[in-house]
């Protein structure tokens, strides 16, 4: 399907020059579907076999990327190294299984994987979209210097995420071979544990976002510092919530799941588009900001009536670190200079405010 559309989808944004090199990357789709062994490493908690082939992937991609980059065109470079690395994990996910799945055929079998995966099937490509929809949008209303100073943002505030990943490797398994009761006080711990993270995150970067753009990457990045912000904001919000999903896949939540992500797909690029036109690249982001957090409510509130579960008592403390370290970084940033000891400071001092005063709220 995405061989054959190719020249449509690649009509729509303008890029028709790109049409073989994506049928070149429909062969990833190909090559991925055949990863499924790697439930039964997560499933039975194995996530040394689980990470091992992740990493070599990304290995062999950047060595054979690299490697060819000096004697064919740079982009075909990247096709043939990603297409390589791809491969090379699917090899060693199958290598480092328990026990390798048979090709056969059970209907019934079938009939039960359809009917539980199908919405979560349409979640994962709704997810798609909605991840990259506003730089699509961005690349329509603004030019491409504008274009870059979010997508630096936007590249930064994700890394974030990478805790929310990690993590949700190992809530699922844990959430599968728990009751209902066991499963709410691991949702808490586990949420409790990412506002912490996530909340600090969001003071330092909410404090000190220009210092942290402008040293590392110089003054003229400086546009980025706002939607870097806000998009950490986004970032956090995500990640705070982000442990009702597995918890709703095991019970019975997943066409909710499904009717949220589309509500986020269709509002979030109204929301970008109405912000963006009056306030740049920062409405832009306060536009992801805004349908990310209005439509979560929908998941959040099928879980508290169905599942008992909420998150209202295990914000305060995080919350109140938050906002006091968050002034304390916008303060440090009015008297710092742009420079790695500024840096350190901004960094350093809101942090162990945050800390302060999440163990003062604790205790009180």
């Amino acid at each position: 399907a995405f061989a054959y559309l190719a020249p449509q989808f690649l009509g729509v944004l303008d890029r028709g020059e790109l049409e073989t090199p994506f049928r070149a990357m429909s062969l990833a789709v190909l090559v991925t579907s055949f990863s499924i062994p790697s439930a039964l490493l997560q499933r039975e908690m194995r996530f040394g076999g689980l990470y091992l082939p992740p990493l070599a992937g990304v290995i062999v991609t950047a060595v054979t990327s690299v490697s060819l980059a000096s004697n064919c065109d740079g982009l075909w470079a990247l096709v043939t190294g990603k297409l390589a690395g791809h491969l090379v994990e699917t090899a060693l996910i199958w290598r480092l299984a328990p026990r390798q799945p048979m090709l056969v055929w059970d209907q019934d079998v079938a009939v039960s994987i359809c009917r539980f995966g199908l919405p979560l099937v349409g979640m994962t490509l709704l997810v798609q979209v909605y991840w990259h929809i506003d730089q699509v949008l961005i690349d329509r209303l603004f030019d491409p210097k504008a274009l870059g100073f979010y997508f630096l943002a936007y590249q930064l505030a994700k890394q974030a995420l990478h805790v929310r990943t990690g993590l949700n490797q190992i809530a699922l398994p844990i959430f599968a071979r728990q009751n209902l009761e066991r499963a709410r006080v691991s949702f808490r711990r586990l949420s409790w544990l990412n506002a912490v993270v996530y909340f600090g995150m969001a003071a330092v970067a909410v404090g000190s976002g220009e210092i942290i753009i402008t040293t590392l990457f110089g003054p003229r990045w400086s546009p980025a510092a706002l939607p870097f912000r806000i998009l950490m904001l986004a970032t956090t919000w995500r990640g705070v919530v982000g442990y009702y999903e597995p918890l709703m896949v095991l019970h019975d939540g997943r066409n909710v799941l499904l009717r949220s992500t589309f509500a986020l797909t269709v509002a979030l690029p109204a929301a970008v588009t109405l912000l963006a036109l009056p306030f740049g690249i920062g409405g832009a982001a306060a536009g992801v900001f805004l349908a990310a957090a209005v439509t979560s409510f929908i998941p959040i509130t099928w879980a508290g009536r169905h599942l008992e579960l909420s998150l209202r008592g295990l914000l305060r403390g995080p919350l109140c670190a938050f906002i006091t370290a968050g002034a304390v970084g916008i303060g440090l940033e009015q008297v710092l200079s742009r420079d790695v000891f500024g840096l350190s400071v901004a960094l350093l001092v809101p942090g162990l405010v945050f800390l302060a005063t999440l163990f003062a709220t604790d205790r009180a």
